[in-house]
């Protein structure tokens, strides 16, 4: 049951993001928001120029309106999608000083750093304040050497640091790795399933299920 409601989850953000794909492309371009690229980047990047930007919009509601189906009253998975359309906007921001301003760098690294870190924050202490949960975190591979691992048991600001570290540092390798390149779709589905996995390993089902909708 719990494996057909995710792949449910994950065809339900796909056909989302099919169906509004074209529409959002055609839109996009007739409001010429298209791809600025740096002068000084790679030579082949500069094909690119103009491609139509602000994509992510497209991904994010196919991701948004799976969760709310799925998982529409879950506190965990609602921070999920919270903390993940915060990090949206922050992109959105990005292309449009790219787009309307017409500054091919957009945000600058320092800019989209803070926003990550203080939105991560913000999540982290959410999480732990609001929903109640610890701020134990089990140490990796330990499960190995001790039946249900070895956990730390940390203080508020160290698990707040923690948690931020964890989240820009996913967010980032993902950015990094993605690009002009079409990289995206893979990274996007090999990062969330990764996190799926353990999130089922942990019981925490619904935020699978969100996971399931960006594997979409």
């Amino acid at each position: 049951m719990i494996t057909r409601t995710l792949f449910e989850a994950g065809i339900v953000s796909f056909a989302i993001t099919i169906l509004l794909g074209p529409i959002a492309i055609l839109f996009l371009r007739r409001l010429k928001f298209g791809q600025k690229v740096r002068s000084d980047g790679p030579a082949r990047h500069l094909s690119k120029t103009g491609t139509p930007t602000m994509g992510g919009l497209i991904f994010l509601t196919g991701i948004a309106l799976s969760t709310i189906w799925f998982v529409p009253f879950n506190p965990e998975a609602i921070l999920v999608l919270g903390l993940t359309l915060g990090f949206g906007f922050i992109g959105f921001l990005d292309d449009l000083i790219k787009v309307h301003w017409q500054r091919p760098v957009g945000l600058r690294a320092r800019e989209k750093l803070a926003g990550q870190v203080v939105l991560s924050l913000l999540a982290g202490a959410l999480l732990v304040l609001t929903l109640s949960h610890g701020t134990e975190v089990i140490v990796p591979f330990s499960g190995f050497f001790s039946p249900g691992g070895v956990t730390l048991d940390l203080n508020l600001g160290v698990f707040l640091a923690f948690t931020a570290l964890v989240i820009v540092g996913t967010a980032n390798a993902v950015n990094l790795t993605d690009g002009l390149d079409g990289l995206a779709a893979g990274v996007t589905f090999i990062a969330p399933f990764a996190f799926l996995c353990l999130a089922l390993l942990k019981g925490e089902v619904d935020v699978a299920h969100t996971m399931a909708a960006f594997m979409g």
